[in-house]
């Protein structure tokens, strides 16, 4: 690094005669003569002429063909409810234990959100309460709301391998969905 600072310091030292004998000086050369011109001009001759070139640009701008590339218009993007996304999750769920625990994190996620609106109350203190029974929901929807990781839990890939390890089949994810949704149906009196 200090050795490249020191090679661009040398060459500029040896290189300043020739870059002021030929650039430097014929530059300004030629704007001290444009500048002896001007002031020999009148300002109104100047002026018009400015004033006529601009007209010039104006009319041609008018005139100019206004043709512009058409593109096609982008279609709509196609946006998914989440009652959609989670019936595809569900359709998925036995292709893999991915998708088993996006549905089981997203309707447990649903079930605490609920709770804690209907009861005024936090995320985390509508979890505790269920946990601890202090609001009666069906074991099914409990179970949910345990295997929901939290939040702030860094480690998804645990819970997912933990999981997989149990062996959860299709029946029993299906059994907790139709007791967890008949859960929020009671509750929200849908």
């Amino acid at each position: 690094m200090v050795a490249a600072v020191l090679a661009v310091a040398v060459g500029a030292y040896l290189l300043r005669e020739p870059v002021r004998n030929y650039l430097i000086q014929p530059v300004f050369t030629a704007f001290w003569y444009l500048n002896q011109i001007y002031g020999m001009l009148p300002q109104k001759f100047v002026w018009t002429l400015l004033m006529l070139l601009g007209a010039a640009f104006g009319i041609h701008s008018l005139f100019q063909s206004r043709e512009r590339p058409r593109y096609a218009p982008l279609p709509p993007p196609y946006y998914t409810s989440r009652v959609e996304t989670w019936e595809k999750w569900l359709q998925d769920a036995d292709h893999g234990e991915l998708y088993k625990l996006k549905i089981t994190t997203e309707m447990g996620d649903l079930l605490l959100r609920t709770v804690a609106e209907r009861s005024q109350i936090s995320y985390g203190e509508a979890r505790k309460q269920l946990q601890s029974g202090f609001i009666p929901a069906p074991a099914q929807a409990v179970e949910l709301v345990n295997n929901t990781p939290l939040t702030d839990d860094l480690s998804p890939l645990l819970r997912a391998w933990k999981r997989f390890r149990r062996g959860k089949n299709q029946n029993e994810i299906y059994r907790q969905m139709e007791a967890l949704v008949g859960y929020l149906e009671t509750e929200l009196e849908v």
